[in-house]
């Protein structure tokens, strides 16, 4: 199974996908070996569809 790309600046805003297509908007704090830790949830790279940063409409 291929993960997307997982790291950014830290404190970036950044929109998660998970595999069963719930959508997180969060910031980012660090990645570790298995996971991605945002301020508030931490997610196992197996579980990302997609990783990017968020950019809101209109700015």
């Amino acid at each position: 199974m291929k993960t997307p790309h997982t790291c950014c600046a830290r404190g970036a805003r950044v929109r998660v996908v998970l595999r069963n297509g719930d959508v997180i908007v969060d910031r980012f704090v660090e990645r570790t070996g298995k996971f991605v830790v945002l301020a508030k949830h931490r997610i196992r790279g197996g579980e990302l569809r997609s990783f990017g940063i968020y950019k809101e409409a209109g700015r």
